[in-house]
Formats: C-alpha cells, structure tokens, sequence
C-alpha cells in the first residue's frame, strides 16, 4: 500500500497531496506476466468509471515500455469488450511512496495473535510491509483463498503450530474483515 502519480514529495495519509492510493506489485515474471496481473487488474474494478477525487482514482501505473504497451493493449481490449469509453487512467510510475506502517496490512493487524507471531519472529516495521508472508495472510484473513490453498501454502509461513490453528480457523470462518 502506498502513493503515486503525484507532485508531492513523501505524501502521508493526512497530507497526500495529488497523489492516488495505490499497491506496489512485485512479481516474479518467471511466474505471472505483466499482462496476467493486468488482467486481475481489469477484474477488480469498474473501468467504466473513476471517482472524483485523486485519492481513489481508477490507475495503473507502468514501469518501461513493455509495461506501457501492454497496459494501454489490454485497456483497448477491455474498452472493445465493453463497448465504451475505458476511464482507468494508464500512466507512468514516477515515484511509489509506502503508505505509513499502520496502512500496511490492514486485515491482518485486525487478528493479534497472526500479528504477534511477526512480533515473536522479529520483524520490524520495514520488513513486516515487504514480507510475502505477510500479504499471504494479509489476504486470507480478508477473504481471499481457499482452504485448501492455504493447506498447500501453510508449511512455506513458518509459522507456529498455535499460529497455523489460529489461521485456519480465520479463513474456514471467513471472517476477514474483523478488524477492530
């Protein structure tokens, strides 16, 4: 979670300036190509309208002329499918801020026990926002995931036993959004 597409330097929460809230994606092209994330992209939103204000805007953001080409390819392929005007702005990443410490991870700062095994494991502030680990969970206590895909996933956490107890029964009751 972050900032980009602005003027401001080190836009903060409360003081963002004209940046849009955004997620930095970093990704293993050996794994999933650009265009795969984009069209997860496509899929989670409304590209036939933006919101009014800066801070929400519809955008992605392109890094190199791949990037660039095969943002503005699918967004025509999107407004083809679609029949109108595709009003997700494309545009270039000048500049990604991380969103202060309290943005990151949102969901899973709702659940104490997944969070204090970060805590018990050492990770301070930085590494906590960059670990894969993290946003793993981060997304399966916000709904994301199945069971059985975490059952595969769950030996690669290293997590604790107690922990792992306490996951599973997060995400069998699908009680994502219980931050609190």
């Amino acid at each position: 979670m972050g900032y980009a597409g602005g003027r401001k330097v080190d836009p903060t929460y409360r003081s963002m300036g004209d940046h849009t809230e955004t997620t930095q994606v970093d990704f293993n092209p050996a794994l999933i190509s650009y265009r795969e994330i984009l069209g997860h992209v496509w899929n989670s939103h409304d590209p036939r309208r933006n919101h009014f204000s800066r801070q929400y805007l519809n955008a992605i953001f392109w890094s190199g002329e791949a990037q660039q080409a095969a943002a503005l390819e699918t967004m025509a392929d999107v407004q083809a499918r679609l029949g109108r005007e595709v009003k997700t702005v494309i545009a270039p990443l000048e500049r990604f801020y991380p969103a202060e410490d309290y943005h990151q991870k949102y969901y899973l700062r709702g659940h104490p026990a997944l969070l204090g095994e970060f805590q018990r494991l050492g990770y301070g502030d930085a590494r906590f926002r960059e670990s894969r680990v993290a946003a793993r969970l981060n997304g399966y206590v916000s709904g994301f995931g199945q069971m059985a895909q975490l059952e595969r996933e769950l030996p690669s956490f290293g997590l604790s036993a107690s922990v792992e107890a306490v996951l599973r029964r997060v995400v069998e009751e699908g009680s994502g959004a219980s931050c609190g």
